[in-house]
């Protein structure tokens, strides 16, 4: 399972969270996790990056930058 750490502004605030890969859901679905709350479900669709979230819907506009971030860490190579 791939977890990224990640910090982002959102409304003037920094965050600082985790994008979980989901098992079991086919690959390319991942959780957006900020202080151990789901902040919305981040996964690709027609080759494009979304973010959905019903608590916080304007995050969309976060999802190239965490979709980026998602690509690069599964193009690094484990360390194991």
């Amino acid at each position: 399972m791939l977890d990224i750490p990640v910090t982002f502004d959102y409304k003037g605030k920094t965050y600082s969270g985790t994008i979980s890969e989901v098992n079991g859901a086919g690959g390319g679905t991942y959780h957006l996790t900020v202080q151990n709350h789901h902040w919305g479900a981040l996964l690709i669709q027609q080759g494009k990056w979304r973010l959905w979230s019903n608590s916080k819907p304007d995050l969309m506009q976060l999802a190239y930058q965490f979709g980026a971030l998602v690509e690069a860490a599964k193009s690094t190579p484990d360390s194991d």
